[in-house]
């Protein structure tokens, strides 16, 4: 039976166990001609199938992420390799890097233990429930959750498939109360169709690109030389010894959660704070209207008026030109370099 906000590979998991085989074993007779654990099968993109296990095609439909992340991230943001604000797996063949989060306590919870679709969001860092932090390892062995390795010989779905221990059995991480509030704005903004920035409304995919827009600087001001951004978000009111870029420099979908909840609490700081606070703190600062433009997009419209205020462009100043033939990696580079080597290291 399909439980509420199940996710679909949870619940082909549970499904073959159920009949007392391997999730491989059950898929490879559902599409008998595609190897579907190679690929995020929850995104939905699978093709066409009639073998759904006995749902009809919205209920197919609701297991999967598609219809959160158009909403999300809209129809453009499904053509990318990494849906925005939807977590990613890091497939390599059955392998995975990550992009599945779980409560403890609400495995411990079910009759019959399975994932939540709300676990694969990026900005979901926690439950409200049970008031703690979500994981997204095992604690005994440090692996990724990887449901779709268990075995026949598996009683349920909420083990580590890699030493077997029961993930029910966790410790309850703390929570970051404005990580909470983050969450809880970003869940209304979702099932109402608007948010609110100041005192405008905006829809839904707006309000998700403009905070991805304020995390991209906030990422910024936590990497060295951006002391101008640091001194805005001082302002703004944010403790500047917590503004520190991850580690690895990964996209805000790669990032363990302990990492983004790091970033959405500062996030949900500078959204209380409204537009014409960082405006004032931008202006006061000198910043110009590149510092809201990355990757040679456009800023959401409700950034309009902030943009209207900034100068369009720095002062030109004079460099030396370099008489280096080689240049060296900075440390960061390097750090980063190897914090993705040791996140592709398996346990």
């Amino acid at each position: 039976m399909r439980q509420p906000d199940e996710l679909l590979s949870s619940w082909l998991v549970r499904l073959a166990l159920a009949q007392g085989c391997d999730p491989l074993v059950l898929t490879s007779c559902l599409w008998p001609h595609r190897r579907v654990w190679m690929t995020d099968l929850d995104r939905g993109m699978v093709g066409e199938t009639d073998a759904r296990g006995g749902l009809s095609g919205s209920e197919y439909g609701d297991l999967t992420l598609r219809g959160a992340a158009s909403k999300v991230a809209g129809a453009k943001g499904l053509n990318t390799a990494i849906w925005p604000w939807i977590l990613a797996v890091g497939c390599r063949n059955r392998l995975r890097h990550g992009g599945l989060q779980f409560c403890p306590a609400c495995l411990a919870m079910d009759r019959t233990p399975y994932y939540r679709r709300s676990w694969r969001f990026a900005w979901h860092t926690g439950c409200f429930e049970h008031d703690c932090a979500l994981l997204d390892h095992c604690g005994s062995c440090g692996a990724v959750l990887e449901p779709h390795r268990l075995t026949q010989s598996d009683s349920h779905i909420a083990l580590c498939a890699s030493c077997k221990a029961d993930l029910r059995g966790q410790s309850l991480p703390a929570w970051s109360p404005l990580a909470a509030n983050f969450q809880q704005f970003a869940d209304e903004v979702l099932q109402r169709g608007m948010g609110c920035y100041g005192n405008e409304l905006i829809e839904t995919t707006e309000w998700f690109r403009l905070t991805r827009v304020i995390i991209a600087l906030l990422r910024a001001a936590g990497r060295s030389g951006h002391q101008c951004l640091v001194r805005v978000f001082v302002r703004v009111g944010l403790d500047q010894r917590l503004m520190q870029s991850p580690a690895t420099g990964l996209p805000l979908e790669l990032l363990p959660v302990e990492e983004r909840v790091a970033l959405l609490a500062l996030a949900c700081q500078i959204l209380d704070a409204g537009p014409d606070v960082l405006a004032d703190a931008m202006d006061s600062e000198g910043l110009t209207r590149c510092a809201l433009l990355f990757g040679g997009g456009n800023a959401p419209a409700c950034l309009d008026s902030l943009l209207s205020r900034l100068p369009a462009r720095a002062t030109p100043h004079h460099t030396k030109r370099s008489t280096t033939y080689r240049r060296l990696h900075p440390r960061i580079a390097v750090q980063r370099m190897v914090a993705r080597l040791r996140r592709r290291v398996r346990p």
